[in-house]
């Protein structure tokens, strides 16, 4: 979405309560989520997405509570997917050690659930994904330039280079140039892993577990699902999704897209029907033909002065997607 359409619909937002948008649009229920919430600076991300401060999650928090009820996503699989009254689920994306850190101590606080969801090759911090990669290398590069000699090599290596941003379109499937470029500027992925500690632990994920969070599966590798064929896609949920319930216990087996769902087919949703109880994805307010498959509010974005501002907007992008019969997702 651009800025001058952001700006148009804050403007209107201004001028609808959220109550009437709600009952219009027959909404009750929304997703919001979050990946990182910190007051540090934290360079594997953020050249990713906005990062989200403990004063502006609190302040999130207190609208969410205001106008919807908490509830989890173990209520919405207990209620069969049927909820009625206004109610928010609150989950977390990628398992990163700010949930056990920040976000964690505010819910247990204000008594509010949330699921967080781990991408299983990175738990105790034994792999990185490749964006918060790209994202380390852009710091460092910033901060300290490339000589000639490394410029050269670099576009060896990717011949799309010439300024930094351009590390974030290497894809997954050629995220193995990003390390031959750490070496090259001296990056060692494997140290950062060590000292920063960027992802959840085992321990951590026990302890909140048993302080009354839910874990869920965000893929093995978190790869783009439209680039991968449909085995495969299956391989990535299904395997998180038994590692988590070998390690850890886990009885609701609740399941992330990483990315997005974006062009997953309904024969996907079929074949892992008998395993997994709750999917997501991150398109926003839509709804889907996959009744078990809901659509979540990214909240980490930039040109809104506050959650109530921003949810009115995606209210009122809804009702504009509904009037062009583009609110409703059809799985082929």
């Amino acid at each position: 979405m651009n800025e001058k359409f952001k700006i148009l619909l804050s403007r209107i937002s201004s001028f609808i309560d959220l109550e009437s948008l709600i009952k219009t649009s027959k909404q009750n229920l929304i997703f919001p989520f979050y990946h990182a919430v910190s007051n540090d600076d934290l360079p594997h991300i953020k050249h990713l997405y906005p990062i989200v401060s403990s004063r502006q999650f609190e302040n999130d928090i207190d609208f969410f509570l205001k106008n919807y009820k908490a509830i989890s996503t173990i209520d919405v699989i207990k209620e069969n997917c049927n909820i009625k009254e206004k109610s928010f689920v609150l989950t977390f994306d990628d398992g990163l050690r700010e949930f056990y850190k920040t976000a964690a101590p505010i819910l247990l606080r204000k008594g509010i659930p949330a699921t967080c969801f781990v991408n299983t090759a990175f738990v105790d911090n034994k792999d990185m994904l490749y964006r918060m990669k790209a994202s380390l290398l852009i710091e460092n590069i910033n901060k300290k330039p490339f000589s000639k000699s490394q410029f050269c090599a670099v576009q060896q290596i990717f011949s799309e280079y010439n300024k930094p941003k351009d590390l974030l379109k290497i894809s997954y499937n050629n995220r193995y140039l990003l390390d031959k470029i750490a070496e090259i500027v001296d990056v060692d992925f494997q140290e950062f892993l060590k000292k920063q500690q960027p992802y959840l632990t085992s321990e951590q994920i026990k302890e909140l577990i048993n302080k009354g969070f839910y874990i869920g599966s965000h893929s093995v590798s978190h790869p783009h699902y439209d680039e991968l064929d449909e085995d495969t896609q299956i391989q990535e949920t299904l395997n998180s999704i038994y590692f988590l319930k070998e390690k850890f216990n886990i009885k609701e087996n609740l399941f992330a897209f990483p990315f997005s769902d974006f062009d997953v087919k309904k024969s996907f949703f079929d074949k892992i029907s008998q395993e997994i109880d709750l999917s997501f994805g991150t398109a926003s307010l839509k709804t889907d033909t996959v009744k078990t498959n809901f659509q979540r509010i990214a909240m980490e974005v930039s040109g809104y002065k506050n959650a109530e501002t921003y949810i009115k907007s995606e209210y009122i992008l809804f009702l504009i997607k509904k009037l062009l019969k583009k609110h409703i997702i059809y799985r082929k």
